[in-house]
């Protein structure tokens, strides 16, 4: 549902030469336009506190921090993306990069140290009904 309503704001941005909100702006009256804010701020309000409370909650199964401190951290981490956006979107997208490779540093390591017997992996892409 979600891909087809950005899919139909893109086609209707590149048929009207304006993205939803001014389109919204120009055929609605103002109180409807008010409330179409205050939804969209509520719904954004909603994802970002799922976001949060989530990654909250994986820091505390992973390392054992009490909530409080993952959400704290958690806001760090979104001040810290922030910060260097200020900088400039390519050293946001660098420092990306650092993290995925991160990520896939780690991935490797934990594939020499566990030794994944080969055929059972491939047995993993095959689909089955079990």
């Amino acid at each position: 549902m979600a891909l087809t309503l950005q899919i139909l704001t893109t086609r209707l941005a590149l048929v009207c030469k304006m993205d939803l909100a001014k389109i919204c702006r120009t055929q609605y009256p103002r109180v409807i336009c008010v409330l179409l804010w205050v939804t969209m701020e509520i719904a954004i309000i909603a994802t970002d506190l799922a976001e949060v409370i989530g990654t909250a909650i994986g820091l505390q199964l992973l390392l054992k921090l009490p909530l409080l401190a993952g959400v704290v951290l958690t806001a760090l981490d979104t001040l810290v993306f922030l910060l260097i956006q200020k900088y400039g979107i390519r050293k946001l997208e660098i420092f990306i990069l650092i993290l995925l490779g991160a990520i896939g540093f780690c991935f490797v390591i934990e594939l020499f140290i566990i030794v994944p017997n080969g055929v059972d992996v491939m047995k993993g892409f095959a689909p089955n009904i079990n």
